[in-house]
């Protein structure tokens, strides 16, 4: 179910969503992991190298951008 526009999702769908997916894994501790997520196409950021040396200067885990599950997504 949806709100027929894919830039507008429905909160009720996203929240049961969020409750179904979040309940799977246990609840973080500890201090959380800093993270960039690659672009690719046409959301790709033109200057990437320069950004990705600066924010591994302050300990980011650079990602690459490809298609993963949800729990994958989740655990990230």
């Amino acid at each position: 179910a949806n709100t027929g526009h894919w830039f507008y999702p429905n909160l009720g769908d996203i929240t049961a969503l969020r409750r179904h997916v979040l309940g799977q894994f246990p609840t973080p501790s500890g201090p959380r992991n800093r993270v960039y997520i690659s672009r690719a196409g046409r959301r790709r950021v033109i200057n990437e190298p320069e950004v990705i040396g600066l924010l591994k200067r302050y300990d980011f885990q650079i990602i690459e951008d490809k298609p993963r599950s949800v729990a994958e997504q989740v655990a990230i």
